[in-house]
């Protein structure tokens, strides 16, 4: 069965070379929650183009090789370079998994679901990706205190964030703060 569906999932991709459907992510899910690190590694470099989830997948990879499974070929740097790369893909995800067990405890799992328009970068990707994922990281002793901690010391140093404007702002608002944005302006003016 598993050589059916992966052969469906090949199908998939063949018709759909955008990824749209999200075949590349099932399978390297697949061969994660197999524990077969190096066939999703094989699934990641085949594909045309990186995704936030190859990319945090990646990551996760190089985390496990290094710290859990010590591999002789793994080191820190390797991880941190994944990171980088993954963090300039989405920079909320990484957010999001630093936040850990209080993004568990406060985002409803089936509500991603109904998420529309999960953009490249945006946060309602980052929330898919988290409520699908993160459990393969709380599975991965040590790695989301890790993922924290490079989170702390080291994106600072990195420019993915960039000044936001007042319209991306307004972009994310929900009824709630529109309510609160106009009862100030309204106080504003009395």
């Amino acid at each position: 069965r598993v050589k059916q569906g992966m052969g469906h999932l090949d199908r998939c991709e063949t018709l759909d070379s955008d990824d749209e459907l999200g075949a590349g992510a099932a399978k390297i899910s697949y061969w994660m929650d197999e524990g077969e690190l190096g066939m999703a590694r094989s699934v990641i470099e085949s594909q045309k183009r990186a995704s936030t989830y190859s990319a945090y997948s990646l990551a996760l990879i190089e985390y496990l090789a290094c710290f859990v499974l010590e591999e002789e070929d793994a080191s820190e740097q390797l991880v941190e370079d994944a990171v980088k790369a993954a963090y300039s893909m989405n920079p909320h995800v990484l957010g999001m998994l630093a936040a850990g067990e209080v993004f568990e405890a406060t985002v409803d799992p089936e509500a991603a679901d109904d998420l529309e328009q999960m953009g490249a970068s945006s946060i309602e990707e980052a929330v898919h990706y988290c409520v699908n994922e993160i459990s393969c990281w709380n599975d991965a002793d040590g790695s989301l205190e890790w993922i924290a901690d490079w989170w702390v010391g080291k994106s600072k140093q990195l420019d993915s964030w960039g000044p936001v404007s007042y319209t991306h702002l307004r972009a994310h608002e929900t009824p709630e703060h529109l309510v609160c944005r106009l009862l100030l302006e309204t106080k504003k003016l009395t």
